[in-house]
């Protein structure tokens, strides 16, 4: 059988083929199945911002300008993990350190990106580290 173009063959599937009537079916049952209608939630899950990716917390007006040849340096001032958020809030001239899933601190954005060459990044104990350092 000769191959044929990708119309064709839409044609003859969908000649094939029929919608089905949306109906009630139990949970345990619905699996194999298409949800007939959008699903939304009632409430954000979870109810607060959230980091999608590990990274750094800012704050904006601590990063606005940074450029390759224009950085700006950063103190950690503490760490917010998934089930940990940080005990501090990011000040003036300080980051947070935030892995994925993590509560995004207080005054403060999340920027996975903060230090890959506009930032630099130092530990609290002032110990310059640079940024891919501490990933």
């Amino acid at each position: 059988m000769a191959l044929i173009d990708i119309e064709t063959a839409r044609s003859l599937v969908l000649q094939r083929v029929r919608a089905t009537e949306p109906e009630d079916v139990p949970l345990r049952a619905a699996g194999e199945r298409r949800l007939a209608a959008t699903a939304v939630a009632a409430v954000d899950v979870p109810g607060f911002d959230n980091s999608a990716m590990d990274g750094f917390a800012v704050r904006a007006a601590d990063t606005a300008g940074a450029a390759p040849d224009s950085p700006r340096e950063l103190r950690i001032a503490g760490e917010a993990r998934a089930g940990a958020p940080a005990a501090v809030a990011a000040g003036a001239g300080e980051a947070i350190a935030i892995s994925t899933g993590a509560m995004v601190p207080d005054g403060a954005g999340n920027d996975p990106h903060s230090g890959a060459a506009t930032s630099r990044i130092s530990n609290a104990d002032d110990a310059a580290a640079s940024p891919s350092a501490l990933a």
